[in-house]
């Protein structure tokens, strides 16, 4: 019962399931798909993006509140049992809520590469709120025309903090600013005043979305492709579209178990290809130090044609090796 009480299950949404399956409750009834619903659990990956190794597993149900506990649960354990500590973590945009940004940006001091989860954007033609400056200095917003948005426009008796439910502060514009401004039907043509909302983590997103812009960040989007490719092996090559063990424990065991074999496999392919490597690389120098004692000129390797030059000079090399190694008749 604790397990289910878990933040990655009963914990995770205070909505109540629309569907309860008696024999394993901690699974999600779930249409993502967009086929016929059923029961599911879902399977979150730590991944080395640097050499594909998945570092941690978690298991949770199937929606987007647990998957992002699941992350902060994979980097807190993470750091406590190995001391791996990452600079940066990319994911997708589900993993942008501001909460999120704001435990990754201010908690853990790990830059976010994630794509902001933002709803602001319109698409009426009237302006968003990305078209306003904020002025940190002052704590107000600066419109597209040049005038103030704040929080309070007058001083109140009693002090309020003017957090709404959602967690954001509103910032008005003044009516009469608004009243004799050319861009009027750009900005607010069906309300007497422009609001612009702004959420108590914005500073964060602001983080985020600033390292959307660089070129670390186009490069950890590449290195994200990484994480696809493991998931499609768990659906494609280890068949694992059906659940032998009921209950979050027997999932997370499921995972486990499905994520040691393929970090296992990625660790033994590593090798493999590094003593190949290896092996190429003392053929190549035996054949140049043949080439050498024989006064002939060493070849050099054009770019883009390296495998292809090396293999042709290991067959040359064995064969020149096997020549002087045979007794004359």
């Amino acid at each position: 019962m604790d397990r289910l009480a878990d933040a990655a299950f009963g914990a995770a949404s205070p909505v109540t399931p629309k569907c309860i399956f008696p024999s394993d409750p901690a699974a999600q009834w779930t249409g993502a798909h967009k086929g016929h619903a059923f029961f599911a659990y879902a399977t979150n990956y730590l991944i080395d993006t640097d050499h594909g190794v998945i570092v941690d597993v978690e298991a949770t149900r199937a929606i987007r509140q647990a998957e992002v506990g699941a992350s902060r649960t994979m980097l807190e354990r993470t750091e406590s049992r190995f001391g791996l500590r990452p600079d940066y973590v990319a994911a997708d945009s589900a993993y942008g809520s501001a909460d999120n940004l704001a435990w990754l940006v201010k908690e853990k001091k790990i830059e976010p590469h994630i794509p902001v989860f933002d709803k602001s954007n319109r698409t009426d033609g009237t302006f968003s709120r990305s078209d306003f400056t904020w002025g940190a200095e002052h704590e107000r917003y600066i419109c597209p025309a040049g005038n103030e948005l704040k929080q309070f426009h007058r001083t109140y008796g009693t002090p309020r903090s003017g957090i709404t439910a959602e967690g954001t502060r509103i910032y008005r514009a003044s009516k009469k600013d608004c009243d004799v401004c050319d861009l009027k039907q750009r900005c607010c043509p069906t309300t007497p005043m422009r609001k612009v909302p702004r959420d108590l983590n914005e500073d964060p997103r602001d983080v985020a979305r600033a390292i959307a812009a660089t070129p670390e960040y186009e490069l950890s989007r590449h290195r994200r492709k990484k994480v696809e490719m493991l998931f499609a092996h768990l659906k494609r090559i280890l068949r694992m579209a059906r659940l032998r063990l009921r209950g979050p424990c027997g999932a997370q065991d499921e995972f486990l178990l499905a994520a040691t074999t393929k970090s296992k496999e990625i660790g033994q392919t590593q090798a493999a290809n590094a003593n190949t490597w290896r092996h190429c690389r003392m053929r190549a120098k035996c054949m140049e130090t043949l080439r050498r004692s024989a006064g002939q000129k060493p070849i050099g390797t054009p770019p883009g044609k390296q495998n292809r030059r090396m293999s042709s000079q290991s067959s040359e090399v064995f064969n020149e090796i096997g020549r002087k190694r045979t007794p004359p008749p």
